[in-house]
């Protein structure tokens, strides 16, 4: 995952064993960043990732987070 900030691009965290293929972002209401890819749900807060196993067969595609916080994700399959 990497940032640019207008001028240069970083790598600020790195993903560890995290999945690697990103298909959306979306940023939470206190700032953290959420990551869907390949089949789970990631989270950055504090410079540490996190990571939810998504329980569907399915595919997660995209993510919006309502203005109460809560994480909604739309999927394939």
């Amino acid at each position: 995952l990497a940032h640019y900030d207008g001028s240069a691009w970083t790598d600020p965290v790195a993903l560890g064993d995290a999945p690697v293929y990103v298909d959306d972002l979306a940023e939470g209401s206190d700032g953290s960043l959420w990551m869907a890819a390949d089949g789970e749900l990631g989270r950055l807060a504090s410079g540490r990732w996190s990571y939810y196993p998504w329980p569907s067969d399915g595919w997660l595609e995209t993510l919006a987070i309502a203005p109460d916080g809560s994480v909604w994700a739309g999927y394939e399959g």
